[in-house]
């Protein structure tokens, strides 16, 4: 197996399952930001593009520990991923957050202004808690039913339902959720630098323990369920023809 670095990060995790395990090892984000090469993709983890590809080259050709169910999702249908995006990884996001933000709210209250980290950290997170929970509902309420009908429609043999063809190119439901997303992933960087990897000073292990533990969770699963929308559900949606890119009609190819 070859790897070209100017190849799409999310890509690779596609093709090669067994990249996922080491893309999370490194920090690498194949996912929110999914379209960047795997060279670019390490410059901006700080890894070392040699040691990412050796990696891959030795790891089991298998998918990483409790991977979405086990299934070949490629292989699956779109109602099919919904049901599980929603059920599994929506309905985790929102407890998490919920759990996170009152984690946060606890220490930065102990912690007042004493700690400056711990302030950007709360302000950053219960931004990205509040464009998240907007981000599953538009999702919940506009994108996924739509695709469940044009799957539904496409397989009847019927005209595939268009009501995107008026969008442009800012409005785009597409674009939004994709741009939403890649958003998500410089917000997950930003986390990274101010707890440093998760890692918390060894004098406060006991007191950072459980809110680095949470964050670790949670990113862990959103890198997972965006990897299923951005790199699988979206893109074969737009393979079929049932969703159009921005300028673009939408219908059958």
């Amino acid at each position: 197996m070859k790897l070209d670095p100017s190849q799409a990060v999310g890509q690779i995790a596609v093709d090669h399952i067994q990249a996922i395990a080491v893309f999370e090892r490194y920090h690498i984000d194949y996912s929110c930001d999914s379209s960047k090469s795997l060279r670019e993709a390490c410059r901006l983890a700080d890894a070392e593009l040699a040691d990412v590809l050796e990696d891959i080259q030795h790891a089991p050709s298998r998918p990483p520990d409790g991977w979405e169910g086990g299934k070949d999702w490629i292989h699956e249908s779109l109602a099919g991923m919904v049901e599980y995006i929603v059920r599994i990884h929506h309905t985790y996001t929102r407890s998490q957050l919920n759990r996170i933000e009152n984690i946060i709210d606890r220490m930065a209250a102990n912690q007042g202004a004493q700690n400056a980290d711990m302030g950007a950290l709360q302000r950053l997170f219960v931004k990205m808690a509040e464009e998240t929970r907007e981000h599953l509902k538009m999702e919940e309420e506009v994108v996924f039913p739509f695709l469940v009908r044009a799957e539904q429609a496409f397989d009847r043999g019927e005209p595939i339902p268009q009501p995107f063809k008026d969008s442009n190119f800012f409005n785009h439901p597409l674009r939004v959720l994709m741009w939403e997303h890649g958003l998500l992933g410089k917000e997950w960087r930003e986390i990274h630098s101010l707890t440093h990897h998760f890692q918390p000073p060894e004098d406060e292990r006991k007191l950072y323990q459980p809110l680095y533990e949470a964050l670790k969770a949670l990113e862990k699963d959103t890198r997972r369920h965006i990897h299923l929308e951005n790199n699988i559900l979206l893109k074969k949606a737009v393979q079929m023809g049932f969703l159009n890119q921005p300028g673009e009609a939408n219908g059958r190819p």
